[in-house]
């Protein structure tokens, strides 16, 4: 398989960028676990230059950048392939990934989320939410649609259709609310997850 050199050096620089390293601060961690790249040779990596560079140095920079070999080469877009599998599979930010795995497996926010996220209002909510998403698209292009009679007829009745779904779900959101809005009654099903 060949490698794209100039992604690798975009690579470092967005995951180091992420972990909020300079190049310098980098260079001194590298340093801490034996490898020890000039400036100059690190500046050409990540500015695609080519650059002779070692296996052990590729371990050692993924081990500072808390990252897999596949991300530097550009295999994937997320620093690790299990990332990069959460996040297709559920289409999770990395950050958010990351915030859910630092909770660790036994606090009870994991547990809370997983019950939110099956709970039937909590889907109504997160589907309310895209479809305002795409009524906010439709709005955006609808005054300004210049296609032929038949295409805007076919965006209005396109817009109307989500505003008539986001008026049910609403409606379904509101009584799923107002089945719960005892307050007591929650945190006994929070206590109950817990």
């Amino acid at each position: 398989m060949e490698y794209d050199i100039k992604k690798m050096g975009d690579n470092i620089v967005k995951r180091r960028t992420a972990l909020h390293l300079s190049q310098k601060d980098m260079m001194k961690e590298l340093q801490k676990i034996g490898c020890s790249p000039s400036r100059n040779t690190m500046s050409k990596i990540e500015n695609g230059k080519p650059v002779r560079i070692d296996l052990e140095f590729l371990k050692a920079l993924c081990e500072v950048l808390n990252c897999d070999i596949g991300y530097l080469l550009g295999e994937y877009e997320h620093s690790t392939k299990s990332i990069q599998a959460i996040h297709e599979y559920t289409g999770l930010s990395e950050d958010s990934i990351d915030f859910l795995h630092r909770q660790g497996p036994d606090m009870g926010e994991k547990r809370i989320l997983s019950t939110l996220v099956s709970a039937y209002g909590m889907r109504i909510a997160i589907h309310t939410v895209g479809l305002m998403v795409e009524l906010m698209k439709y709005e955006e292009t609808a005054p300004s649609f210049a296609g032929s009679a038949t295409e805007k007829v076919f965006a209005e009745n396109t817009l109307y259709r989500i505003h008539e779904r986001s008026a049910a779900i609403d409606s379904a959101v509101s009584d799923w609310v107002d089945s719960i809005t005892d307050r007591q009654s929650i945190i006994e099903k929070i206590k109950k997850v817990i």
